[in-house]
């Protein structure tokens, strides 16, 4: 009979997994009250720098941190992970895509252990923001 009872619980409980594993689409309506101009100058640092890194991103946000990883795909794309110092526990991953017509596109997420809330890297009419917002989002990769 107990085993019969372990059988219906991991099936119930795979069942779930299952459900919540799927993809669910990325939100719309992120609120924008608590965001980070950055300018494009100070993301082509990150993507040149060795080691620590300390830049002003902003007026309000110092970034300070140390070079994990940085990685080429090609020609066009380029790749770096950030453990940060001024962030308990917090990891920026950063990508640089250079586009057929010549202009860069920037993306990019920071997420914090034991945060519910990460940052986000957007990119709106021309200028590049973080945002704060729920690491659900952030996660979806």
């Amino acid at each position: 009979m107990n085993t019969l009872k372990s059988i219906f619980f991991c099936y119930g409980l795979l069942h779930s997994l299952l459900l919540s594993a799927q993809d669910k689409p990325f939100p719309q309506n992120i609120p924008y009250q608590v965001k980070i101009e950055v300018s494009t100058e100070a993301l082509e640092k990150l993507f040149y720098s060795t080691g620590t890194c300390k830049l002003q991103l902003s007026p309000t946000f110092q970034f300070i941190g140390n070079i994990q990883n940085r990685t080429e795909k090609g020609p066009s794309v380029s790749t770096v992970l950030i453990s940060t110092e001024n962030m308990q526990g917090a990891m920026l991953s950063l990508s640089r895509s250079v586009k057929p017509n010549g202009s860069i596109q920037y993306t990019g997420h920071l997420l914090r252990l034991h945060n519910p809330d990460g940052i986000l890297l957007i990119e709106k009419d021309g200028h590049y923001y973080f945002i704060r917002t729920e690491q659900r989002y952030l996660v979806a990769e």
